[in-house]
């Protein structure tokens, strides 16, 4: 790309660099992730961990999306679905609505990494629960 350019195009950082995203990301690409980013919708079975991190790695693939923590806050919560919005309001003892954007930032973390353990603890012992479930169902 550098090549094609005319010698002495590029004197600045910011030039290079506008230049690298009007070739690699352009406008229609970046508001293309933008929609992405704030049409967010939590997917039917998504549990909480697996929808913040898809919702991360959205914000980090638009590469400058300019939005506030705020609103990132606001466009992923209200995205969730309405029993995953209860169990965060749990979570910050009562709502999320008087909390700080870095609180229920933390708020939403904690829940993601306790549900996270919580999964990944059930995946590893599903013979015991299987082994259970069996000796419960023949004492019935």
């Amino acid at each position: 790309m550098l090549d094609t350019l005319p010698s002495g195009t590029i004197e600045t950082w910011d030039q290079l660099k506008r230049e690298f995203l009007d070739r690699y990301f352009p406008t229609t690409k970046y508001l293309a992730r933008k929609n992405e980013i704030s049409s967010f919708k939590q997917q039917e079975g998504e549990v909480p961990y697996d929808a913040w991190e898809r919702f991360k790695l959205l914000l980090k693939r638009c590469h400058d999306h300019k939005l506030s923590e705020m609103d990132i806050m606001q466009v992923f919560t209200t995205g969730l679905k309405s029993d995953t919005r209860m169990l965060l309001d749990a979570y910050a003892g009562g709502t999320m609505k008087i909390k700080t954007n870095v609180k229920v930032r933390e708020l939403i973390n904690n829940m993601s990494l306790n549900e996270y353990r919580g999964h990944t603890e059930e995946e590893t012992t599903p013979m015991k629960k299987g082994i259970c479930k069996t000796i419960f169902k023949s004492h019935l």
